[in-house]
């Protein structure tokens, strides 16, 4: 009966003894484990917790004689009924049991404290490596007390009887020891089949009596069980499997347990401990007639792989990483891209040499390129079909995944070299390159190692490359190789296409100086007002083509070119171009909302011509009639700044004072601001008003135009 069950609970053939939770008393055993394994041996509170376990067990053993918890593969059991799980510290003490090779724990009626105590102190202790865990001790060398014994795990699998008429979800399972798995399984596989009437394993179809697949109940059997009967099963199953003809494996592969295989079968057999070339065996079995199926190349690898893993390898910890890596490989194969599907991946054809045939037409499972990479690295056997491999990760955009296990290789290693040698090439480069987009930290890493050598194959795609995203990182890598690569950009500016014009004069922007004999102002005319406002902020900066480019610039109907030049007044504004601004502010100019900035380009000439078009824009004049009171006409951003302007230039000036003097007067807050703090006549400064606001927001726009980049 099981502690704390319905019929416990009752008290029935009991009398009125209490009933023992089954998860409450497992729990303070786990935690009386803890203690033990964590305190010294004469810390007072360890007699306390294994008192508390044997108050707990006690009214159970005066009843039931004996109380037995068994260790299952995944849970636990009390007096024959599954404890639920859930509980951590249950859980806790599940796992620690295990690593002991512990199946079973038997108390018996007459337990005692001491016993109790001795037992949870040589359970407690953590196996040492290389020693044998409790489990696994000979009988007589296997702790024992009178009243609690230790019975070790048993290799057993549950498997599911077939019967007619029966559903896979909703049969009963059996658990049978792994020695009779084993001999049902190899009388199946014999090659006359079972013998008539014969109880043992069969097919997935077999008689009443039957069971379903065995070998997948012979593999989860065998995870977690190192013992010798569970080692020599490994070794005759992986025997077998190597010694089946490929169709053989495929229908054992393709059977089924109860509905479906939650694993392949490939990867049952790896953590179950089989030799690594039955691993690729299954593996490749339960590939194969679909369209995820191993390419011959794949299957080379991963067999040299197992070999390099399996019993006759030489032992070291060669052997051990090789087994670890098959192990990996075949888990991402059929667990990790299970959900991917097919990838349809057809390896390139490389070009010349003998080497031109490898990989055509083949169809790999996902991801196969970067894995035969991967499996060459490990095995570091530059075989022939790594350069097609790393062609196809290049054009898949595995660049960087790439380079990572070439960090992580021997420095010793051929296949690390050969693989940098083809990566870090202008050819690869240009492959990178090649596509929709681009890795940016692959790109940075490939540049930084070929350094000049990748200032052709960068060029070329920035001028062939009809993906923006593609040109603007490339346009970064080249602005980061600096100045050196002038010349080049030079070359292309002959181009006939736009954004190469563009992109030339966008890099030349970037440096410090202009190539020797270079004038931008041939393209300052150009036909496409994108080349031409790359090539007059260049113009900008030469002062014998300065003057020139702002004439160009001013007379533009394009917004963008205007405002640039309009900003660029700032540095100075030549007594030619006075008559051009006037005219811009007083025609009809398609974007009035610049003559802000017009007005402000004429405050800074200080010519008479500019204060004039200044009071005019107030309603003012120059000459005779200069000093009479003025109206100001309607308040307009344009009458604000040049209020603002003539306060600042010229705040003494005759014929300026009655358009100030009409400011100071009007009811518009906006127009007294803008002359408050104006002192005439050489009086003190202070209280002047700052720089207004519209001055900071126009200078933030400054030079926004040098920043656009690539097209």
């Amino acid at each position: 009966m099981l502690p704390g069950s319905a019929d416990s609970a009752s008290g029935a053939g009991e009398g009125h003894r209490e009933p023992m939770d089954a998860v409450t008393f497992l729990a303070d055993l786990a935690m009386a484990l803890h203690r033990f394994a964590t305190y010294p041996a004469e810390h007072p509170s360890l007699p306390d917790a294994a008192e508390r376990v044997l108050l707990r067990a006690v009214p159970f053993l005066d009843t039931e004689r004996v109380l037995t918890l068994e260790v299952n593969p995944t849970s636990l059991s009390l007096d024959g009924r599954p404890v639920p799980g859930g509980n951590a510290m249950v859980d806790d003490l599940g796992t620690r049991l295990r690593e002991q090779a512990v199946g079973a724990l038997v108390l018996r009626v007459g337990l005692g404290l001491d016993e109790l105590t001795e037992a949870l102190a040589t359970l407690a202790r953590d196996p040492v490596p290389g020693e044998r865990p409790l489990g696994h001790l000979p009988i007589g060398e296997r702790p024992s007390w009178p009243h609690l014994q230790f019975r070790p795990r048993t290799a057993t699998a549950a498997v599911a009887p077939v019967a007619p008429g029966e559903e896979g979800p909703s049969r009963q399972t059996a658990t049978l020891p792994l020695s009779v798995l084993w001999e049902a399984l190899a009388r199946a596989l014999r090659p006359d089949g079972p013998a008539e009437g014969d109880g043992g394993a069969g097919s997935a179809g077999g008689e009443s009596g039957a069971m379903e697949l065995p070998l997948l109940a012979l593999l989860r059997g065998l995870q977690g069980f190192s013992d010798p009967e569970a080692d020599e099963i490994r070794d005759r199953a992986s025997d077998l499997l190597d010694a089946m003809a490929p169709d053989a494996i495929r229908r054992l592969a393709q059977g089924r347990e109860g509905g479906e295989v939650a694993l392949p079968l490939a990867v049952e057999a790896h953590r179950a401990g089989l030799a690594p070339t039955a691993v690729v065996r299954l593996l490749d079995a339960t590939l194969v007639g679909g369209e995820r199926a191993l390419s011959p190349t794949l299957r080379h690898l991963l067999f040299r792989m197992a070999h390099r893993a399996g019993r006759d390898a030489s032992p070291g910890e060669g052997r051990t990483e090789a087994r670890s890596a098959l192990g990996e490989q075949v888990e991402r194969m059929l667990l990790n891209e299970a959900s991917g599907g097919p990838s349809g991946i057809r390896w390139p054809t490389v070009q010349g040499g003998a080497d031109a045939d490898v990989g055509k037409g083949e169809t790999l499972t996902a991801a196969a390129p970067f894995r035969v990479v991967e499996l060459a690295l490990r095995l570091d056997e530059p075989g022939p079909a790594l350069e097609a491999a790393l062609h196809a990760c290049v054009l898949q955009g595995n660049v960087a995944s790439i380079l990572d296990l070439v960090e992580g290789a021997p420095s010793h290693s051929k296949t690390a070299t050969r693989v940098e040698a083809f990566l870090f090439s202008p050819e690869r480069l240009a492959d990178l390159l090649s596509g929709a987009d681009v890795d940016e930290g692959s790109l940075r890493r490939v540049v930084d190692v070929l350094g000049d050598e990748a200032i052709a194959p960068l060029f070329q795609q920035l001028a062939a490359s009809s993906a923006r995203p593609v040109r603007r990182k490339i346009f970064d890598r080249l602005v980061a190789l600096g100045p050196r690569i002038s010349p080049r950009a030079m070359d292309y500016l002959t181009s006939d296409v736009w954004y190469v014009q563009r992109n030339m004069l966008a890099l030349l922007q970037r440096f410090p100086f202009l190539p020797p004999g270079f004038s931008p102002m041939q393209h300052v005319h150009s036909q496409d007002v994108r080349v031409r406002r790359e090539a007059v902020a260049l113009a900008f900066r030469e002062a014998g083509s300065r003057e020139e480019a702002l004439e160009v610039a001013l007379g533009e109907e394009d917004e963008r070119l205007v405002r640039m030049a309009l900003l660029e007044l700032r540095n100075g504004v030549p007594a030619a171009l006075v008559p051009l601004l006037v005219d811009r502010l007083f025609g009809s100019d398609p974007h009035p909302h610049l003559r802000s900035l017009v007005v402000r380009a004429l405050g800074r000439s200080r010519s008479r011509k500019a204060r004039g078009a200044l009071l005019r824009v107030c309603g003012g004049s120059a000459g005779p009639m200069g000093g009479s009171p003025v109206s100001l006409p309607t308040t307009t951003p344009e009458l604000i700044t040049a209020l603002h302007v003539l306060g600042r230039s010229w705040p003494d000036d005759a014929e300026v004072a009655p358009v100030l003097e009409a400011a100071r007067s009007s009811t518009d807050s906006r127009v007294q601001a803008a002359v408050r703090g104006v002192v005439r006549e050489g009086g003190s400064s202070v209280g002047r008003r700052s720089p207004s606001r519209s001055d900071s927001r126009f200078s933030s726009r400054s030079g926004s135009w040098s920043q656009e980049g690539d097209a």
